[in-house]
């Protein structure tokens, strides 16, 4: 519906031969060139318009993304990286959140990064807690070690920050960081029990 639309507003609609490749998106960049029946189309139509606003661009992408075709989606998003953080800081919020859900962490650095930096109303606890997850799992763990402490500076009790630290601090070989944070879950792990065996009673 959303490219049968697009064609529809750029005077294609009649190019329904686009149809026929399901997985891939060909007609809205510079890959069109490459295909037999756009080049064999009249000047007139190559002369339409082909390019998508941004926003379209995006929700396209995030449709493939949701249909497993990571490939075509990230595509579409690195059109995103064209526009300034502050021009489209909603979009690359959008981005970079869904593909870190995805499990693409590398990728979702290029959109939550430039974002935690250029928008402050963005920087938040949620998002660099996002943003220091996926340092981890790209085992970047000293960028992600840092962004723990920034987290834990702000919010001094709270349990799963230290215990990704101590996770960091594990693979970064300071062991006595792990022991020290690990043994601190534990006392407190304990005295919820305890607590909650008390107020059982």
């Amino acid at each position: 519906m959303m490219l049968t639309a697009s064609r529809w507003i750029q005077l294609r609609e009649s190019q329904t031969f686009w149809d026929d490749y399901t997985d891939i998106d060909v007609e809205f960049d510079s890959r069109r060139f490459d295909y037999a029946k756009f080049n064999s189309m009249k000047n007139r139509e190559k002369k339409k318009e082909y390019l998508l606003p941004i926003d379209i661009r995006v929700q396209l992408g995030l449709f493939r993304l949701n249909m497993k075709n990571s490939k075509e989606a990230l595509n579409h998003f690195q059109f995103l990286l064209e526009f300034s953080v502050s021009e489209v800081s909603d979009l690359y919020h959008k981005v970079g959140t869904e593909l870190e859900s995805s499990g693409l962490y590398e990728e979702a650095l290029q959109f939550l990064g430039p974002l935690s930096e250029d928008a402050q109303e963005y920087n938040t606890i949620e998002l660099i807690m996002i943003i220091a997850r996926c340092l981890r799992e790209t085992e970047d763990f000293e960028s992600a070690k840092a962004a723990y402490q920034w987290l834990l500076e702000r919010e001094p009790d709270n349990l799963e920050i230290k215990v990704n630290l101590a996770e960091v601090c594990f693979y970064l070989n300071e062991l006595d960081t792990t022991s020290r944070f690990m043994l601190e879950h534990k006392k407190k792990k304990t005295k919820m029990t305890h607590f909650r065996k008390e107020t059982r009673h």
